[in-house]
């Protein structure tokens, strides 16, 4: 990226700029990921001005659909953060729908139903449910996968307690299937 750590630490948006209008119309992956992991920096460290420009204009960019999922999901949850609640629900469902890879859909589809709960959007939420599953069911068993179900059987319990639908047998079994995938993959810290 070429930019030097006291960049990094008070971001000089004009500098940022001008590294972001230098990079190619069509960016090769490791360029992608490099400007949305540092956008992901910025965001997790405050510089959201910062986290913005770069995720904005790299989402402006000609990318592959993998590439662009994951900006697209990145964006969101800047959106997301920064209470722009339709814009991120608007960006979830982009990011789930034009992404190829099936981790970068069910992050997307979650991140969407647990916006929606928290704006109890109950019958929204209670739509999306049945496009979580399906990725989820198409997942290997990796972290995303153990965390996604601990999190799913969450937020059934939150559906639970608002909707008159039987979500509590599914996040049951949700909820016990993580516990099963970290013992395979001998994650001790998600046991």
């Amino acid at each position: 990226l070429n930019l030097s750590a006291s960049t990094c630490q008070t971001p000089d948006l004009k500098i940022l700029d001008n590294r972001l209008t230098q990079l190619p119309q069509a960016p090769n992956s490791l360029e992608v990921a490099a400007w949305r992991n540092l956008g992901e920096i910025m965001e997790f460290f405050g510089k959201i001005k910062a986290s913005e420009l770069i995720l904005g204009k790299l989402s402006q960019r000609t990318l592959n659909q993998f590439d662009q999922g994951s900006v697209l999901l990145s964006l969101g949850k800047l959106k997301q953060l920064k209470k722009e609640n339709q814009e991120a629900l608007t960006l979830y469902q982009k990011a789930a729908g034009i992404s190829p890879e099936i981790a970068t859909q069910f992050k997307a589809q979650l991140a969407q139903l647990n916006l929606l709960i928290n704006l109890e959007q109950w019958q929204e939420a209670v739509e999306v449910i049945p496009f979580v599953k399906q990725s989820l069911s198409q997942l290997p068993l990796n972290q995303v996968k153990v965390y996604g179900q601990i999190q799913l059987a969450d937020n059934l319990i939150k559906l639970q307690d608002q909707q008159n639908n039987n979500f509590i047998t599914e996040s049951l079994e949700f909820s016990q299937d993580p516990l099963k995938g970290a013992k395979t993959l001998n994650n001790q810290r998600i046991e």
